[in-house]
């Protein structure tokens, strides 16, 4: 039986586009340490990150959806393009773009410091609560944070659940895809969170920290190799100058290095490559990521049983305060901000998802339903 303790956040087939023999050079930026030979199965992992020791049935589907989500990035990965992609393809690599994003330990993080905030004067409230009503209890802070971090946790999976199934359906299929292609020497890197949303259009005119993937002006970045970048965005707002088989040519080293700059930006703490010498380099792009960080606090409100809590969160993967990056795009400025660039796409992907909730004893059961139903629809 497999067992699925060891649970990627990362998923190997992305890493491999930088691994030799299934091994890369890695950096963890915290300690400044450098491996120049790891294997990729015993990185960006951590045990039991997504479901409990008793219950890996998710894991298990998530597996499945990666092996399909593989499909469109090894294609392109071996010389394929974009326009060797087929409709279904492109459904399974949208998917992937959005469900990776949410996946990371970075994003993780940041629900559980979200939930840290918003659930501490509530639970704290009903924990005392109950021992007025039972004389024979006191306060015993260290069940208290037991209980407390157990509520904490089991929201932020509920709620990376609730996304995922938004991601899985139709939230990016109105994007259109272009395949950068480096012929510089600076190799792309990769990073434990390798997904970056951004909104070069908007964010500063709305003054946005954080990226609304339904959002006009939207952008998406990856990496899936050295020389190969993925570009997802909103043709109603950016146009590509890209060639017949949609790719573009990145032929000046300051874009390769600003692209750099955001994987590093975006970082947890480890960024991955394929060869050294490139150590120093990129610690100094990791001092430098403050110009490009955007350390502003969001305030946001939640109502509970006693008031309306406000609560602020750091962003941990904020939108980069940086500019169009790309020379052979184009951004029309005549386009006005809308939350919902398809509300039909947006309303239909809230319907499903609330439909398998209805009919689920879980957001796990409904997120297990909804990976099947987007395997269908990807030709698998």
């Amino acid at each position: 039986m497999v067992e699925y303790r060891n649970q990627h956040y990362v998923p190997e087939f992305l890493l491999e586009g930088w691994a030799t023999e299934g091994r890369v050079v890695t950096l963890h930026f915290e300690s400044g340490h450098e491996e120049p030979s790891q294997s990729i199965s015993d990185i960006c992992s951590r045990n039991y990150l997504y479901t409990l020791p008793h219950d890996t049935a998710l894991e298990e589907e998530l597996g499945n959806l990666e092996g399909r989500q593989a499909v469109p990035i090894k294609t392109l990965r071996k010389g394929g393009t974009p326009e060797d992609l087929s409709t279904q393809d492109m459904q399974a690599l949208c998917s992937f773009i959005f469900t990776q994003r949410l996946r990371t330990r970075v994003y993780r993080g940041e629900l559980l410091e979200s939930g840290d905030q918003v659930y501490d004067i509530p639970l704290r409230r009903d924990f005392e609560s109950l021992l007025d009503r039972t004389s024979s209890l006191s306060l015993d802070e260290k069940t208290y944070s037991a209980v407390r971090d157990g509520k904490i946790k089991a929201m932020a999976r509920e709620l990376q659940n609730y996304l995922m199934m938004h991601g899985l359906g139709l939230v990016l299929r109105d994007l259109d895809i272009v395949l950068a292609v480096n012929k510089t020497e600076e190799q792309f890197v990769c990073s434990d969170a390798p997904v970056v949303f951004d909104n070069i259009r908007f964010k500063h005119e709305r003054e946005q920290y954080y990226p609304g993937a339904a959002n006009r002006g939207f952008l998406a970045y990856c990496p899936i190799s050295p020389n190969k970048y993925l570009i997802l965005y909103d043709p109603f707002v950016y146009e590509f100058e890209y060639d017949t088989e949609r790719r573009i040519q990145i032929t000046d080293v300051s874009t390769a290095q600003l692209l750099n700059q955001m994987q590093v930006m975006n970082a947890g703490d480890i960024a991955v490559y394929a060869s050294t010498p490139f150590r120093e380099k990129l610690l100094e792009m990791d001092e430098r990521a403050q110009d490009f960080r955007r350390y502003e606090t969001i305030p946001k409100q939640i109502e509970t049983s006693f008031e309306r809590i406000e609560y602020e969160i750091p962003p941990s993967q904020p939108l980069p305060d940086s500019e169009n990056p790309f020379q052979m795009m184009h951004v029309n400025q005549g386009i006005s901000f809308s939350k919902r660039r398809s509300p039909k796409l947006s309303k239909a992907s809230e319907k499903i998802v609330h439909e398998l909730l209805d009919d689920s004893e879980s957001t796990a059961g409904a997120a297990i339903r909804a990976i099947g139903i987007a395997l269908e629809q990807f030709g698998q």
